[in-house]
């Protein structure tokens, strides 16, 4: 008589576990698309945050890769970059942002309000600014996303500014508990009056998700 074989436990618990796992990275939003490997890169090489796939189930707000890897997300991001670059010309530039909510009863994420920062025309403001107000639902804000500016319709010649996060920035997130993600050039410095010559960057800063008050 043959025997039947039995089904190692080891095989069982590791199917288990991939079930488990399944559900836990599931947003209602969207489907994931791939992590592009040079910002992940980017990101630890600068030391900012330790990027991780596996859920927390001690802090249910959605990672800082999670909440840019979303479709939905990263889709408003790119149109207010547009609207960004698009916006810009001699007789101005400025900053745009908005939050970005995570809803538990709906298992998704969703954007808030996009608000523009004011309107510079001198290369002399080294430091740019956006108005962000109190978040519309307290409990469900989980990051928030900003541009920083072109300066190539400056007049100021050798002027530039360093991109990524401000220092400005950077106390924002910190104070507030949210990860921050920002959409600058890609090369480590823009000059004025000069077109950049790299295409978008993302950048991220801050906490790698938002901390419990």
């Amino acid at each position: 008589m043959k025997q039947k074989k039995k089904t190692p436990m080891l095989l069982l618990l590791c199917a288990a576990i991939a079930a488990i796992y399944g559900l836990m990275t599931y947003f209602a939003c969207s489907a994931d698309d791939e992590f592009e490997s040079n910002y992940e890169m980017e990101t630890l090489a600068k030391g900012e945050m330790k990027l991780s796939l596996e859920p927390d189930s001690n802090n249910p707000y959605p990672s800082a890769n999670k909440i840019y890897k979303n479709t939905c997300v990263r889709a408003k991001m790119d149109e207010v970059w547009q609207t960004s670059l698009s916006n810009s010309s001699s007789s101005g530039w400025r900053e745009y942002a908005f939050y970005i909510y995570y809803s538990f009863s709906g298992d998704s994420l969703y954007c808030g309000q996009v608000v523009s920062g004011p309107i510079y025309t001198s290369c002399l403001d080294s430091v740019f600014t956006v108005p962000l107000s109190q978040p519309t639902n307290a409990y469900e804000v989980c990051a928030f996303f900003h541009t920083h500016p072109t300066l190539q319709y400056c007049s100021v010649p050798g002027k530039y500014r360093e991109t990524g996060p401000s220092n400005k920035d950077e106390r924002f997130a910190q104070a507030n508990g949210l990860p921050g993600i920002v959409y600058d050039f890609g090369q480590p410095y823009i000059y004025c009056g000069i077109a950049p010559y790299s295409s978008k960057s993302v950048r991220f800063f801050g906490p790698y998700r938002r901390k419990f008050n």
